[in-house]
């Protein structure tokens, strides 16, 4: 998991061998890491077990570029086909997949629920 979602997944910063930034990483304390990388954590625990549902809520707030793009492509090679992913979201355009790949969209609209084809 530190592999695909750690810093050398979304850091272009070469301070520091592969190893040694993940052991530095992995070493911090969750409440001396920045929101963004407190973020990628609790996502990178939503998904080491392999749950069947994994409900991803805003779940892109407060990373930078890098990490969402890291975060973004994650799931979409490496969950299994017996997972479900609900993404709650205010802005489409964050969802990793497509119609093509299977999304189905719900929006929820003056109290009310809908499919949206």
């Amino acid at each position: 998991m530190l592999e695909n979602l750690g810093p050398p997944a979304w850091s272009s910063s070469k301070n520091g061998s592969h190893h040694q930034v993940l052991q530095e990483y992995a070493s911090k304390r969750f409440t001396d890491l920045s929101a963004g990388e407190q973020r990628i954590v609790l996502l990178m625990r939503a998904l080491v077990g392999q749950p069947p549902v994994v409900l991803l809520d805003e779940v892109w707030s407060g990373m930078t570029g890098g990490m969402v793009k890291a975060a973004r492509q994650y799931p979409r090679g490496r969950l299994g086909c017996e997972q479900v992913v609900v993404v709650i979201t205010h802005w489409e355009d964050e969802v990793p997949w497509s119609v093509a790949e299977g999304l189905k969209r719900f929006r929820l609209q003056g109290g009310k629920g809908q499919v949206v084809v």
